[in-house]
């Protein structure tokens, strides 16, 4: 999927780094998630003063926020994907 991704407009040095981490399931910190979640809390604390909203930093928000309650704190940003993989997995009843 990574190489698919990177051969179309998906294609960003985000997902080039933080892809073979998911990939991986390798979350040791670089820039931990803690950091990653405090800035996003900024950046919709500011958004609100100015009255705009931004849909997709708060789903970042959100899942970061999953993250640090379930211990991740101290992991590299990429293990939002397993609280994604998590989640995908409820939803669709563990396959």
């Amino acid at each position: 999927i990574k190489a698919e991704l990177m051969g179309g407009f998906a294609a960003s040095r985000i997902l080039d780094v933080q892809g073979p981490k998911m990939i991986a399931r390798r979350f040791d910190g670089q820039i931990e998630s803690r950091l990653h979640y405090k800035d996003v809390l900024i950046a919709l604390d500011m958004a609100k003063a100015l009255g705009l909203r931004l849909p997709a930093s708060a789903l970042a928000a959100s899942i970061l926020g999953k993250l640090q309650d379930a211990g991740g704190a101290h992991k590299d940003s990429a293990a939002v994907f397993s609280i994604v993989e998590a989640e995908s997995q409820d939803h669709h009843g563990g396959h």
